[in-house]
């Protein structure tokens, strides 16, 4: 949990700074390298979190996201793509791949699982070509499900590895494989009421076959405008005893608009709020010398009225009744969108009037 908490912190300083560089630079090659980056925080975030729930077994949707399924595909080429291309040419043993994508509908899924999926695909084959070979990739639509077909022209695979490949920490490639890959593969396909299959001849090459259901959006409501770029006037409390994201958080909340000061802990926070008003206080929530619950209740007792946001890797795990009881308004988990972080704001500063 701990390690967990940590990786939170520092994705959160990537995906943070990846987007505060997408609002500023305008040349296209940039920022496809940008966009790389920003997802791969995003996958990471995610994956933490399965981490974090790893005891707890359900086929909970509740986290769902509307899914192209074509494009989170594009998108594991483009993580890969290193490994496929630039590599293999490089060691003489070139590789071509084929995306052929077909007419799909939306779904409902886990984006940073699914890509999860693909990238663990794409990387299996290159593994099974070590002389090169090609790699091909359909996708098609049919009686409500959703299919696509992955081939390689690798080692392929016996019957007895293939009656095995799903099994948790069995691997073919020795001290280099941790024979989780599939494994998670399989699970994650599972938790989209989905099916994976594989067809294989030894040294003919193999096909791994996803299904998974279609599952509708729910009616999305519309945004009220378009509120990314509004400039907010607003005085922000930052209190965070991590420097990345003590500055991360300024940096952002500048460019909103908004005027910052920062604290590098909990009782130097409480001593700037008492000298100066401030329309909202963002906290850490772990901090040596006063804990983010301290902080609030803290400027609950000076100003009650003051809107308190704690800001934490431990964010999903906290029950948000119980954070108001102690004085807590919001809660955002590192990592977070800055867009996220901006609505939040925007909001309180309509709902308070702050800086009119």
């Amino acid at each position: 949990g701990g390690v967990a908490h940590d990786f939170n912190n520092i994705l959160g300083a990537i995906l943070g700074r990846a987007q505060l560089l997408l609002q500023r630079i305008m040349d296209p090659d940039i920022r496809k390298g940008i966009q790389v980056i920003e997802k791969a925080a995003l996958d990471g975030a995610e994956t933490v979190r399965r981490i974090q729930e790893f005891t707890r077994v359900h086929a909970d949707h509740s986290s769902f996201s509307r899914v192209d399924l074509n494009q989170v595909i594009a998108d594991a080429i483009e993580y890969t793509r290193t490994r496929w291309k630039d590599q293999a040419e490089a060691w003489g043993n070139p590789i071509e791949l084929h995306f052929a994508p077909g007419t799909l509908t939306q779904t409902m899924g886990d984006p940073a699982g699914l890509r999860e999926v693909f990238t663990n695909l794409i990387i299996n084959a290159v593994d099974a070509m070590p002389g090169g070979g090609g790699i091909t990739i359909t996708t098609s639509q049919k009686e409500g499900a959703l299919a696509v077909a992955f081939s390689d022209t690798g080692t392929g695979m016996s019957e007895q590895v293939q009656n095995r490949v799903f099994e948790p920490f069995f691997t073919t490639k020795g001290t280099s494989g941790s024979g989780l890959g599939l494994s998670i593969c399989y699970g994650i396909i599972s938790r989209h009421g989905g099916q994976l299959g594989i067809d294989s001849v030894k040294g003919r090459g193999t096909t791994f076959h996803i299904t998974l259901p279609v599952r509708l959006p729910e009616a999305e409501e519309e945004r009220a405008g378009e509120i990314g770029t509004e400039r907010l006037e607003a005085d922000v409390l930052v209190i965070d005893d991590d420097e990345m994201m003590r500055t991360l958080l300024s940096d952002i909340l500048h460019s909103y608009g908004c005027r910052v000061d920062i604290a590098a802990t909990g009782r130097d926070g409480i001593s700037l709020f008492g000298e100066k008003h401030f329309d909202v206080v963002f906290t850490d929530l772990g901090m040596e010398d006063l804990s983010g619950w301290k902080v609030a209740e803290q400027v609950k007792k000076m100003a009650p009225d003051t809107p308190v946001v704690l800001i934490s890797g431990w964010g999903r795990q906290i029950d948000a009744s119980q954070a108001r009881a102690r004085g807590v308004d919001h809660i955002i988990s590192k990592p977070f969108r800055i867009d996220d972080l901006h609505s939040l704001v925007h909001w309180i500063v309509t709902a308070s009037g702050a800086g009119k």
